[in-house]
């Protein structure tokens, strides 16, 4: 399941949780996003930032990037 499809569906993302993508919410306001295939590169974000785009996706404003030609 991709990450898009998981915020899509309300699922928690987490780091327990197994995915090829994880998300971790750290201590205060950084949010690190990673592949399990490439766990020395992370992409970091803030928390206002990620609950825009978790609310982007909810909405489907991405729903573009997951159809299949």
């Amino acid at each position: 399941m991709t990450l898009v499809q998981s915020l899509k569906e309300e699922r928690e993302v987490t780091a327990g949780r197994p995915s090829a993508i994880e998300v971790a919410l750290g201590d205060g306001n950084t949010v690190r996003i990673r592949a399990a295939a490439a766990p020395g590169t992370a992409v970091t974000t803030d928390r206002r930032r990620w609950d825009t785009f978790v609310r982007g996706v909810r909405a489907g404003e991405f729903d573009h990037f997951s159809v299949r030609t």
